[in-house]
């Protein structure tokens, strides 16, 4: 792919879930997130209670990506992009603790996941985890924990090849 950001966000997905279903819900499969819900972008309807990863999702004034690139010498040029994305755990029980523990696991999922992808399939150089922010919501059907989180790619392209 030309755009490093579809070409990064595919690999991921594929490193952490299985082909979406006809509703665009993938189910995960990388240790840890196995059975979450996850999305390519935003989800499409109601996430359902429980346990749900989404990439590539704007989160209020934050964009999906984000990039910059450098040219360089030789028809070499340095690229990084900063994905966005967001961590929910929800029970529908009022117990904020339990929603918490199992998001800050399911976003520990996904950085080992990372951690043993560096290069998310040779699709960049460098792929990280570099933020997160954690907000508690109450709701009627009870607790939700969010967990909104960056993940910088650093990749170097080679035009005119």
């Amino acid at each position: 792919m030309s755009e490093p950001v579809a070409a990064v966000l595919d690999a991921m997905l594929a490193l952490i879930a299985a082909p979406a279903d006809g509703s665009g819900v993938r189910a995960g499969t990388a240790p840890g997130l196995e059975g979450v819900q996850v999305f390519d972008g935003p989800p499409l309807g109601e996430v359902e209670v429980g346990d749900a990863l989404a990439l590539g999702l704007s989160i209020e004034d934050v964009s999906a990506a984000s990039g910059e690139e450098r040219p360089g010498w030789g028809g070499r040029r340095t690229e990084s992009h900063v994905v966005a994305g967001l961590v929910q755990s929800s029970t529908g029980g009022v117990d904020v603790a339990v929603s918490r523990v199992r998001a800050y696991q399911l976003l520990d999922a996904l950085r080992a996941v990372l951690v043993a992808n560096l290069d998310l399939s040779g699709t960049c150089d460098w792929a990280r985890l570099v933020r997160s922010t954690y907000r508690p919501v109450q709701t009627a059907g009870g607790c939700l924990v969010l967990i909104e989180f960056a993940i910088r790619v650093d990749a170097t392209r080679f035009e005119g090849a």
